[in-house]
């Protein structure tokens, strides 16, 4: 799973097939298939979750204490299934007016 973290407005939301932007506006993206995904804005980070992990987790809930740990990564810049765009994502649906240059 993978999740877009503002680090303007510190919003975190989970990618899905349809286009997701932060409540700020400067970070976006979506899947594009089942693994791989388009993100819009120049600081986004991309966050991963190990399926597996948070699977685990959430099927064996601890009542009491810390909670279940699972993990979490950062994804690279460089990452064969993410494309990154250093610019915002304006809404537009035609990919060749859906950026915009200002961040």
């Amino acid at each position: 799973m993978k999740l877009l973290l503002c680090p303007v407005c510190q919003d975190v939301k989970k990618l899905d097939l349809e286009m997701r932007s932060c409540k700020c506006g400067r970070c976006a993206g979506r899947y594009i298939d089942d693994l791989q995904a388009e993100v819009y804005g120049k600081n986004t980070i991309v966050l991963g979750l190990h399926n597996p992990t948070l699977a685990n987790a959430i099927r064996k809930p601890d009542q009491v204490g810390k909670g279940n740990v699972f993990t979490a990564f950062t994804i690279p810049q460089d990452c064969a299934t993410v494309e990154r765009h250093m610019c915002k994502y304006d809404g537009v649906k035609d990919t060749d007016k859906g950026v915009s240059t200002e961040d």
